[in-house]
């Protein structure tokens, strides 16, 4: 009787730390993406907000066509 108490209570011990474990995993996963779509995000927010400062300054545009760059 001792010994299937032992085994049962192992076995619901092992089923709650695979439970615990998951659930901080999916915890762990959904602050990275969203950590990482709020980078993106801030990047194409960047990315657009330098574009149309480019576009709206036409020397801008010459100097990079003509080998001026990024300075």
């Amino acid at each position: 009787m001792f010994e299937l108490f032992k085994k049962l209570a192992l076995i619901l011990v092992t089923i709650a730390a695979v439970i615990i474990i998951g659930y901080f995993a999916l915890k762990m996963y959904n602050a990275a993406v969203d950590d990482a779509a709020a980078r993106i995000k801030t990047g194409v927010e960047q990315g657009v907000t330098q574009g149309v400062g480019k576009s709206l300054n036409p020397l801008g545009i010459v100097g990079g066509m003509f080998g001026g760059g990024k300075r």
